[in-house]
């Protein structure tokens, strides 16, 4: 008899700006997971010291450096699943983090659901996150209001990566999104298993 497992983490990426005129921008599209998220997992799997992921980061350098609005594709140059921190991160451009604590789970079996208010951030404003797991999916919700990570005036976001600790999880590039007071931003980052 010959078996074959073909389980692989997934990921599936969207963000969505919403602008105080009503209208809404959005971009989704899978995501790459990276190599130390493997490593992260085995760890957890283990019971060694393995992290849950608790961090995200929106970086300003996941394009074309000719257009803000054609991201680098994945397993190319500069974006491989080896990487160990956003483009804009390693070249010491502007980023922006969001750190949230401990989750309090509320639901049973596998329709779990914790809510948190970020506990630092690059401009230390609150933002909202909503984890929740269903069945194999491991959802994140992170909602950026209008008054934050736009502290240098308007930002465009062209990358972003979900931490377990230090270590990178996953990543994403996309068409630049605008951040500015007017707009509020909304993520949603699934992990398929």
């Amino acid at each position: 008899m010959n078996l074959t497992d073909k389980t692989e983490i997934k990921g599936h990426f969207n963000i969505k700006t919403y602008k105080t005129d009503g209208s809404v921008d959005e971009y989704s599209d899978d995501n790459l997971i990276m190599n130390d998220a493997r490593r992260n997992m085995a760890k957890l799997i283990g019971g060694w010291v393995g992290k849950p992921i608790n961090k995200i980061v929106l970086g300003t350098a996941g394009h074309d450096n000719n257009n803000i609005l054609t991201p680098i594709l994945p397993e190319t140059g500069e974006f491989t699943s080896n990487r160990d921190m956003l483009i804009s991160e390693e070249l010491n451009e502007f980023s922006y983090f969001i750190k949230w604590g401990d989750l309090s789970y509320v639901g049973e079996n596998d329709g779990a659901s914790a809510s948190i208010f970020s506990i630092d951030s690059t401009d230390s404003k609150q933002n909202s996150i909503k984890v929740t797991i269903n069945d194999k999916v491991v959802t994140f919700e992170i909602t950026i209001e209008e008054n934050s990570a736009n502290n240098t005036g308007i930002v465009a976001y062209t990358e972003a990566a979900l931490y377990a600790g230090e270590k990178i999880f996953s990543m994403k590039t996309f068409p630049a999104k605008v951040k500015e007071d007017s707009v509020k931003m909304v993520i949603t980052w699934s992990l398929i298993f």
